[in-house]
C-alpha cells in the first residue's frame, strides 16, 4: 500500500538552454517532513 502524503523523485534531470543544470537528482519526503530550497536572489527557486 502506498503512503499517502509522500513524494519521491528519482533520477531527475533538467536542461536549460542546452545546459544541464540538474543531473541524477533524487528526493523523497514523507508527510510531516520539512524541506527548504535555498539559493541566491534570481536563482529561479520559485520557477
Amino acid at each position: 500500500m502506498s503512503d499517502l502524503g509522500s513524494i519521491k523523485i528519482t533520477d531527475m534531470a533538467v536542461n536549460l538552454g542546452g545546459v544541464r543544470v540538474l543531473h541524477d537528482v533524487n528526493l523523497s519526503a514523507s508527510r510531516g517532513d520539512l524541506l527548504a530550497l535555498l539559493g541566491p536572489n534570481g536563482a529561479g527557486k520559485t520557477t
